[in-house]
């Protein structure tokens, strides 16, 4: 317990490292300060490590600004203690250490800039955020992340996303998808975004959702089990099976008297071969229940024509059609 939360603070202050020397304009002082962090027990050895992985490159030894604030640190190091004189290997070391603080400045800046994540149709995706925090993205779906000291922002471009959020009170946590905002703290809920609107689902905890559109203008706070929809007139909070709405992240199909052209519709967003329903509203509408792998197109289309009697034509494309015998 005690080296976890050790090495816990350990990286926490590197972090701070990164964030304070992201320039290469750094400070003799600076400089002494890291040094002087260096040499806490446990410091020296994590940050070997990241030593290691620079010189397996030919990274910035040479960079001029580096070559400069290693010989100023050098020479106030030897006239505070007393040391010798700056030998080339100590130049060496210094450098190193020197180069490293500045890459792993590049890498924090640009954690700070937001980073952009995505799947392909058919493709599912798990990320984890720095804050620990993650997101698991569903076929042809697209969110950018940025993260600061003071908010977590997430927008949603296109597709699905479902959102295990880690409890920090002080930076909200706040998925943007067209004019909807959905905050929460501690919680996990998807969010789908189509054409016209905003689908939030809530699994765990709390989150609030609030709208901006004309047509569906208001403000939600879900409790599990619950969804909504917004960019529609007089939306309300409707109870849902969550279990079934967030399925996709295991790879199936869920559907729960779900009408049969809407099963359709659902299955086809994970494969580029498609199901064409060509039969009247009736059949159309038909509530159908039943559990599928995602992308699997041929098995679908077979388990609906023997369901209801339809025949089944491989189209040139690829595509599958279903219809009623002789129409």
């Amino acid at each position: 317990m005690t080296t976890n939360s050790k090495d816990d603070r350990a990286r926490e202050e590197a972090a701070t490292w990164f964030a304070r020397l992201k320039t290469r304009s750094i400070k003799a002082e600076t400089l002494e300060d890291f040094f002087a962090w260096r040499a806490a027990p446990g410091n020296e050895e994590a940050f070997a490590r990241v030593e290691a992985m620079w010189r397996k490159g030919d990274g910035l030894e040479n960079d001029p600004d580096i070559a400069r604030a290693t010989a100023q640190a050098l020479e106030r190091g030897a006239m505070r203690r007393g040391a010798g004189a700056a030998t080339p290997r100590r130049m060496a070391a210094v450098a190193a250490i020197l180069a490293v603080i500045v890459i792993g400045a590049v890498v924090a800046s640009s954690r700070f800039a937001g980073s952009t994540y995505g799947t392909g149709v058919g493709e599912r995706r798990h990320v984890e955020l720095a804050d620990g925090s993650s997101i698991d993205l569903d076929t042809d779906s697209k969110v950018r992340v940025r993260l600061d000291a003071s908010k977590r922002s997430i927008t949603l471009e296109r597709g699905q996303a479902l959102f295990d959020v880690t409890h920090d009170p002080s930076r909200p946590f706040v998925v943007a998808a067209g004019q909807t905002r959905i905050e929460a703290l501690g919680t996990r809920f998807d969010v789908r975004r189509d054409a016209g609107d905003v689908r939030v689902t809530l699994i765990r905890g709390k989150v609030a959702v609030r709208d901006a559109s004309p047509l569906s203008r208001g403000e939600w706070t879900l409790a599990p089990g619950q969804q909504i929809t917004t960019g529609a007139k007089a939306a309300v909070p409707v109870a849902v099976d969550a279990n079934a709405v967030s399925s996709w992240t295991t790879g199936r199909l869920i559907f729960r008297r779900l009408p049969l052209a809407d099963a359709i519709d659902e299955a086809n967003r994970y494969s580029r071969r498609k199901i064409i329903l060509d039969a009247d509203a009736k059949l159309a509408a038909t509530p159908v229940n039943g559990v599928f792998n995602a992308g699997e197109t041929d098995a679908l289309a077979a388990a609906v024509s023997d369901l209801y009697g339809l025949e089944a034509h491989q189209q040139p494309d690829g595509d599958i059609l279903l219809r009623p015998p002789n129409r």
